[in-house]
């Protein structure tokens, strides 16, 4: 029952009776206490007028969104939860100036240009849902509706899956979008392992090895699905190995949301394989044009833009070739005899 204690202490955003009475209840909470510290969820602040909304949402420096943007909070993870506790959305789980730069690498994506070619088919999905429930007369609009929209979406008309795994993948992505939450954990592998045998049908005699200590955390979900042909864990390889392993590969994926040094880019270039990653903010300053980039944390362009480098590479088409002098540039000004002249002569200046 809303009353006026409920308001003043309980306020819980997930109540079903407060979605039932919404407007009413939050009319009432302007005019006896607009401002509040609810115990629900284990805690949080309630703001309700206009004036303080807006305040908040512009003051970022005073309310940061660095510690969390839901209710309950998202626990920041450790070392059961794999990782997913420590996983930021981005870019809402940010404050500016870092905001900014993403922001800005997204929203030329989301252009009325270019998001204008998907409205019918958005138009048809849309109609597809509503006619499972429009002759009932009624539905659970979550279940029914908003939840299985943006995922059905995102896999069927961005990345063409096939119609029997439509239901299966989007309760994985909409579970593993979840951050910090046991069903997060669980299924980003299975994710994962969807993502890989999608591209071994889509990719004839596809091949991906994983570097580094990931063998744990995927190879269940690699074994399940029967790609263990199509896939390979190497662990943690020399120096030497690494770079014959780029020599010897069509297309280095770096699919990291973060890197401060992605030195492994640059050792990929100077091996001369391609590189596919997200244009995150300090990657075009090292390398410009040498990468093909993805748009920030966009899976299915991701997706596409690995096919196409990869199907160019087995036509014999490599982009870097047709970059030879400023390539030829980058490998002098970034080799290890430049870099450990350029570390030396530092030290002789800081020793002077």
């Amino acid at each position: 029952m809303i009353d006026d204690d409920w308001i003043a202490n309980h306020f819980d955003v997930h109540s079903p009776e407060l979605a039932k009475d919404l407007h009413p209840t939050l009319a009432r909470a302007r005019s006896q206490c607009p401002v509040t510290c609810s115990d629900e969820h284990g805690g949080y602040w309630v703001v309700t007028r206009y004036e303080d909304v807006l305040r908040v949402a512009q003051d970022w420096e005073t309310f940061s969104n660095e510690l969390g943007i839901t209710v309950p909070a998202v626990p920041m993870g450790g070392s059961g939860d794999g990782g997913a506790g420590r996983m930021k959305i981005l870019p809402v789980g940010i404050d500016p100036p870092l905001q900014r730069e993403f922001k800005r690498l997204i929203n030329r994506y989301f252009t009325p240009a270019a998001v204008a070619p998907w409205e019918d088919a958005t138009r048809a999905l849309v109609t597809r849902l509503i006619d499972g429930f429009v002759e009932r007369g009624e539905c659970d609009f979550m279940t029914e509706f908003a939840r299985p929209l943006p995922g059905l979406a995102f896999f069927e008309l961005a990345l063409h899956a096939p119609p029997e795994d439509l239901q299966q993948v989007n309760e994985w992505a909409t579970a593993a979008s979840l951050t910090g939450t046991p069903e997060a954990a669980e299924s980003l592998p299975k994710l994962a392992g969807w993502i890989f045998q999608f591209m071994a049908k889509r990719l004839p005699n596809f091949r991906a090895m994983f570097i580094g200590n990931v063998r744990d955390a995927l190879a269940p979900e690699i074994a399940a699905r029967g790609l263990q042909k199509h896939v390979e864990f190497s662990g943690f390889v020399s120096e030497e190995e690494k770079i014959r392993l780029f020599k010897a590969s069509r297309v280095f994926l770096m699919p990291s949301k973060h890197e401060g040094s992605p030195r492994v880019i640059g050792e990929s270039l100077i091996a001369g394989t391609p590189v596919v990653a997200y244009d995150i903010p300090n990657y075009r300053p090292l390398f410009g044009n040498f990468v093909r980039y993805a748009p920030p944390f966009d899976l299915a362009a991701f997706q596409q833009t690995a096919e196409r480098e990869i199907l160019q590479m087995r036509s014999g088409a490599n982009y870097l070739n047709q970059m030879d002098l400023a390539l030829s540039r980058f490998k002098e000004e970034n080799s290890w005899e430049t870099t450990q002249a350029k570390f030396l002569a530092t030290l002789e200046r800081m020793e002077k």
